[in-house]
Order: structure tokens, then sequence, then C-alpha cells
């Protein structure tokens, strides 16, 4: 959803969900393009990795080093679709990604507030 602090949470999250075995591969579904300044994209994804390894901590270079690795072998995937930028409802997502969605996700977390918003179909 969005780049800085909530970016490394949501890196965080499927860090443990790797780590722990409770997923195979995690898919983060970024932006084509900036809405928002703060819209994370796939480049920003590898730039939180990169900008926190090279830090002074050794506990953040190594979840760092497992955010690259994930990245690099594919159980991180970064997918970009245009319907994330757009104004449609949830039930208005194209077939394409929506059947994307059931064929490779056990689990979709769905957050922030336009995403709320399209949940609910509040415009």
């Amino acid at each position: 959803d969005n780049a800085g602090f909530e970016l490394c949470t949501d890196l965080l999250l499927a860090d443990h969900l790797l780590s722990s075995g409770a997923a195979d591969v995690v898919q983060m579904r970024v932006k084509h393009h900036p809405t928002f300044v703060s819209d994370a994209l796939e480049q920003d994804v590898r730039q939180h990795a990169d900008t926190l390894a090279a830090g002074n901590d050794e506990g953040a270079a190594a979840l760092a080093a497992r955010w690259k690795a994930h990245l690099e072998s594919g159980r991180i995937r970064c997918v970009a679709d245009a319907y994330w930028a757009m104004p449609y409802p949830m039930w208005e997502q194209p077939a394409s990604l929506r059947s994307d969605l059931q064929k490779n996700s056990a689990l979709v977390v769905v957050k922030g507030d336009a995403n709320y918003r399209r949940v609910l179909g509040d415009r």
C-alpha cells in the first residue's frame, strides 16, 4: 500500500509468513504507478531492503538480507495491476485479477483506507 514504515511492516509480515512455513510464496500487490506520493511500487520494495541492509544495525541487516533473499528466490513476488490505482469497488475488479487471486491465493489481506472503502463500496 504505502512506502515507508507501512511497507516495512508489510515486509515483516511477509517474512514471518515465509520463515514460519505458513506460506510458500507471498504476493505483494504494488501499484504500477503512484496515485499518491506514498504509494509503494516494486522498486520501493527493493529499495527498502537495500536501505535497511546498508545500515549499521546487525539485526536490521540480517532482516534485510532475508527480505532480499525472498525477493531473489521469488518467494516474495511484487505484482502490479492497474486496478489498484483505480476507484472501482472490489466487486468490479477485472475478471483476470479475480481469477489470479482465486488461483494463487490461500489468504488475501486487504488493508488501507482506499481498499476498506472498496470493500464497502464507500466512494
